[in-house]
């Protein structure tokens, strides 16, 4: 059996372009993921400059329960910075 602790995926529709034209959505994008990925039980560890074939990102697995709230606030601190920087109201909250 094996056991995953780290990967790397290429978001090929997070492009350079997108970012210069439509940062908005790029980002959105990016919380969407970092959501996604934290479900899962990873975070984000590096988020790579956009090119013209994408952004790639790295990803490690969430340790204990102490790294899942600081990641958790770190989530919620970024969707913060979304909403000053867009006008927008964005919230996410944890599931009991």
């Amino acid at each position: 059996m094996s056991v995953v602790l780290a990967y790397g995926l290429q978001y090929p529709s997070l492009t350079l372009k997108l970012h210069n034209e439509n940062k908005e959505l790029y980002e959105a994008v990016k919380i969407d993921i970092l959501i996604k990925e934290y479900n899962k039980g990873f975070r984000c560890s590096k988020w790579n400059k956009p090119t013209k074939k994408g952004t790639h990102a790295r990803f490690k697995v969430i340790k204990d329960k102490e790294d899942n709230s600081k990641i958790f606030e770190s989530i919620i601190e970024y969707v913060n910075s979304f909403n000053i920087e867009f006008n927008k109201k964005l919230e996410i909250r944890k599931e009991a």
